[in-house]
């Protein structure tokens, strides 16, 4: 672990490459590591060969990827802010993080850990790249929902309260505060 960490700290980019496979590793905390490493190698200076800055894309494929196929609740929140961290430079790029952890928030089976991950991703997303692209209506919708309590969360109480607090930083960071959430 103290490898990859050291990877990251780096932040050059062309260490990406060492990065990547591990993502796909036996455990949960060495994914969730290798997305931080690589969310923070990618704050290096782009690569001289990659003017068109499309290394950005494919990172930011294989993490969603990584995100999609991840089946330990607990790593989302690792995953789901390290993905939100990238140097997006096009509004799509934060629209496609958007949908996923938006979706997350949705199709995870109410899992309040998973929730949790994909509102703190969420909250990442909004505050480092609304200038860029707004976060959806949608997403907002759905916020707001888990924010407020409507949303159905599995889980320890502990852990829906803190599913909520981050969906409610979230709504706060996507400046979609409503006067029922704030309520609530």
């Amino acid at each position: 672990h103290a490898a990859i960490r050291a990877l990251g700290r780096l932040e050059r980019r062309d260490v990406v490459t060492n990065l990547l496979p591990l993502l796909g590793s036996g455990s949960a905390e060495t994914r969730e590591l290798t997305a931080f490493a690589i969310a923070q190698a990618m704050r290096g200076e782009r690569l001289p060969l990659d003017p068109a800055g499309t290394q950005v894309d494919g990172v930011l494929t294989a993490l969603l990827d990584a995100i999609g196929s991840e089946r330990d609740p607990s790593a989302i929140d690792g995953f789901a802010r390290s993905v939100a961290r990238l140097p997006f430079e096009r509004a799509d790029q934060v629209q496609r993080v958007d949908r996923v952890l938006g979706g997350n928030l949705a199709g995870r089976g109410s899992i309040a850990e998973a929730i949790r991950g994909a509102a703190a991703g969420l909250e990442v997303l909004a505050r480092l790249h609304v200038k860029r692209a707004p976060v959806s209506e949608r997403t907002i919708g759905q916020l707001r929902a888990l924010a407020s309590g409507r949303a159905r969360l599995v889980g320890s109480p502990d852990a829906a309260r803190d599913a909520r607090l981050e969906g409610l930083r979230a709504l706060i960071a996507a400046r979609g505060l409503d006067e029922e959430s704030l309520r609530v």
